[in-house]
């Protein structure tokens, strides 16, 4: 019986080059040789990553873009790639919002005299004493040191279930004007896993706004109108969580895998469930490889072809982060 040969590739991110859709290509020297005759399979030994994977990315999702339209003025805001929360998505509206509206009434204090005056859509008037102070100044947030007592602004604002109540009742643990509202609050609807989202004046998200129906979950119906103190629920899931599991391409050596479409030959050599919390490293190694046919019988091969995609087989950004792998070869 002849003995069997084992070459393993480290393969890094930060060691290769890069090309089109995040593929990362790496030059073996001396060229990998395997007779004709072999059987050979590959499988992935090991990964590891941060997890930093961004959910909004224009290039590689089409979901970055919320067009706001309100008292006449419309702003088109465009969200760099990056992993956000609703709270963070949150405060990037509200600060873009507010850096235009700097010394002009079209904007921010169009905005902020809209809630002060307390009158809804619907002609309701809202009381004087559950009218907020205005909008939450999203430059104005908690000190963290230890000599500051002012919570600030942004910290002082209402949830969905309080500013969707202020017509007729004044918010639990408030008294008079002491709180203020943000230009669009975003929640998460745990009961319905859809994005909850409410409106601190008259507002319209036009169509075309990708960040609002392909990360949130709306759909374009929902996109063009939105009233303010009334909660809008997305009729489908966002995609906030957008990379639930990382999937370890290498079509250089791999090529026995059925791909996401349902074909065979695709790359893929493993899945790998995300379990690391965000920013966290995560490292996984196979306890019981999956061994895939190898391509490379009877040639040579001069480079190794990998890249990471997520579970749907879409690219992912892992905003200059890096990545590490090691990948077995056996015949």
């Amino acid at each position: 019986m002849s003995q069997k040969t084992t070459v393993s590739f480290h393969l890094s991110s930060d060691n290769s080059g890069v090309g089109s859709n995040s593929q990362y290509t790496l030059q073996l020297q001396p060229e990998l040789s395997i007779p004709h005759t072999a059987k050979p399979t590959v499988y992935l030994h090991n990964l590891l990553f941060d997890n930093n994977i961004a959910n909004v990315n224009g290039l590689l999702y089409d979901n970055d873009k919320i067009i706001v339209s309100f008292g006449g003025v419309t702003q088109t805001i465009i969200v760099p790639a990056g992993a956000y929360s609703l709270e963070a998505l949150e405060m990037y509206i509200a600060l873009k919002i507010y850096d235009a509206g700097i010394g002009a009434t079209s904007l921010w204090g169009l905005l902020d005299k809209a809630v002060t005056n307390g009158t809804n859509p619907s002609g309701t008037t809202i009381p004087s004493a559950n009218r907020p102070k205005g909008l939450a100044n999203p430059y104005s947030v908690s000190k963290s040191d230890e000599f500051s007592r002012d919570p600030g602004e942004w910290q002082q604002t209402l949830n969905v279930a309080q500013i969707s109540s202020l017509e007729t009742l004044l918010p639990i643990g408030y008294t008079g004007n002491q709180f203020w509202v943000k230009p669009i609050t975003l929640e998460g609807d745990i009961a319905s896993n859809r994005v909850e989202a409410v409106t601190a004046v008259q507002m319209t998200v036009d169509v075309g706004s990708t960040l609002w129906t392909k990360l949130l979950g709306f759909t374009d119906a929902q996109a063009t109108h939105t009233s303010s103190y009334t909660p809008l629920i997305a009729d489908n899931p966002a995609r906030i969580d957008g990379s639930r599991g990382v999937c370890f391409h290498c079509p250089s050596l791999a090529s026995g895998t059925y791909s996401t479409g349902g074909k065979m030959g695709g790359s893929q050599l493993a899945l790998v469930p995300i379990t690391a919390g965000l920013g966290e490293v995560q490292s996984w190694e196979a306890s019981v490889p999956v061994k895939v046919p190898c391509r490379a019988a009877g040639s040579k091969v001069g480079s190794i072809n990998f890249y990471l995609a997520n579970e749907d087989g879409l690219p992912i950004d892992l905003l200059g982060d890096r990545f590490e792998a090691v990948v077995v070869v056996e015949f």
